[in-house]
């Protein structure tokens, strides 16, 4: 039974958690944190995966990838910074070689295999004197970084 003294509370504690976007929690190996509500990904073309779904491989090919609630292979659970949360960047890392392996919400890429993926034409995503360019091979279509 609920005090009548308690009832306030609850209904601020209910007006609260109501209409919130859910936070998309994209971990990145060091245990980083999630994206926003708004993710929208663009996996490989063929669709957007939005909400909690990833864009998952086939394997280690991005040919065919779709989206899922969790991948088996390669996946990308952002595309560019505007699928993370405030002051985060969206990373990714590499498979050893050109191929794109897995991408997350950072607040800043590490360098090395690790690198920024960016909106194509959203120069300011990337800290200069980097740009924004398309990925040549071995990627989603419409995949871009900085560069």
């Amino acid at each position: 039974m609920i005090r009548p003294s308690a009832l306030p509370f609850l209904v601020v504690l209910f007006a609260a958690c109501v209409g919130s976007d859910p936070v998309i929690n994209t971990t990145s190996p060091e245990g980083g944190g999630g994206g926003g509500g708004t993710r929208s990904i663009n996996c490989d073309g063929m669709s957007t995966c939005n909400g909690t779904q990833l864009c998952c491989a086939v394997g280690v090919d991005w040919i065919g990838s779709t989206c899922k609630d969790a991948c088996t292979g390669y996946e990308l659970g952002c595309d560019d910074a505007t699928d993370c949360g405030p002051a985060k960047v969206c990373c990714y890392t590499t498979d050893g070689g050109a191929r794109v392996a897995k991408s997350y919400c950072k607040a800043a890429c590490g360098g090395g295999l690790e690198r920024q993926l960016c909106a194509t034409g959203a120069d300011n995503e990337c800290a200069a004197p980097a740009t924004c360019v398309p990925f040549v091979n071995h990627s989603p279509t419409g995949l871009a970084r900085c560069q």
